[in-house]
């Protein structure tokens, strides 16, 4: 079952030129007698858009295995869409696992340009992922392991840093990277196997769970999370001093497990999800990568500010010939 996931940093660039720190991957693999098989497809400082994919399959007489993930990136919209499937089926130990995973993550240095010593960022990240969970097929006579049966997660993390210098002597001294502030959140959804309540109940018990944590917002939902949406937004700000680089990470990914079962599919299903936005308060935002963190909408050419204020102006004129008309 294919589960598609769309994330969209939102990073639109400013220039093609501009450079790229970046990193677009996907990662399939499972276990087989104790050796790790994994297939990776990685793209390095993207700058113009591209797609990576990694596929693997493997039959047996007792164990069908499969997955695959994709994960496309356009930088001068800042889009990532991904998809990642897993099955299995057969499966009685643990170390039968399948897995897949989709992501991207970006590294870029802000800069908020003032004549005031300090200013405020303004983070808004958006989030809309749907999750399909049939039930799971597994041995009846497991009731506990050391991993899930199977795992569906969906999660972002947003975090600005800065150098600070610490002069002195010894061990204490040199130049230390400083939290400012963040966000992270995700939503999990797991089977696990359990000890029955009586004889003839069922061993695997289903969780969802949904957590936050940073400036703009902190809850650990547990079961109380929604069972198929994830969505919404958060929002928060952040005192910065200005005319320095800020580091600035951000991290969207997804992943699909599943193991020792007899049957065992997950999906997700996530359009226009993970949006990232940045507004300067008190000076103007530069990026050193060249993007514009504008919640997914791509920033207008000079050019077409140029043909909006000559359509404007037509439309005036037109109106004050018809207004002559009617005199």
């Amino acid at each position: 079952m294919k589960k598609t996931v769309v994330l969209a940093l939102a990073l639109a660039f400013a220039s093609q030129s501009a450079f790229a720190d970046n990193i677009l991957s996907t990662r399939v693999g499972y276990n087989q007698n104790g050796v790790q098989n994994d297939t990776v497809d990685n793209k390095w400082d993207v700058t113009a858009p591209a797609n990576v994919q990694s596929t693997v399959s493997a039959q047996g007489t007792d164990i069908q295995r499969s997955a695959t993930a994709t994960g496309y990136f356009d930088p001068t919209t800042g889009t990532f869409k991904g998809s990642t499937q897993s099955s299995l089926s057969g499966a009685t130990g643990d170390r039968r696992f399948i897995f897949a995973e989709s992501g991207v993550n970006v590294a870029d240095k802000l800069r908020v340009n003032s004549t005031a010593d300090n200013a405020q960022l303004k983070f808004t990240v958006k989030y809309d992922a749907k999750f399909g969970n049939p039930f799971v097929s597994a041995p009846r006579n497991i009731f506990s392991s050391s991993q899930p049966i199977r795992s569906n997660l969906a999660d972002f993390d947003v975090s600005l840093s800065q150098m600070v210098d610490h002069p002195g002597e010894g061990e204490g001294s040199g130049s230390w990277a400083e939290m400012i502030g963040g966000q992270s959140g995700r939503s999990w959804h797991f089977a696990e196997f359990t000890q029955p309540a009586h004889q003839g109940g069922s061993n695997i018990a289903y969780t969802h769970h949904e957590s936050y944590s940073g400036d703009g917002r902190n809850a650990d939902l547990g079961n109380a999370a929604s069972a198929t949406d994830w969505s919404g937004m958060v929002s928060f700000t952040l005192d910065v001093p200005t005319n320095k680089d800020l580091d600035l990470s951000v991290k969207f990914a997804l992943n699909s497990f599943c193991a020792q079962a007899y049957l065992c599919n997950s999906s997700i299903d996530a359009t226009n999800s993970f949006y990232l936005g940045v507004t300067a308060i008190g000076g103007q935002l530069v990026s050193n990568s060249g993007y514009n963190y504008t919640l997914g909408a791509p920033v207008p050419e000079p050019e077409s500010y140029a043909m909006l204020l000559a359509g404007l102006g037509l439309m005036g004129f037109v109106a004050r010939r018809k207004a002559r008309k009617t005199v």
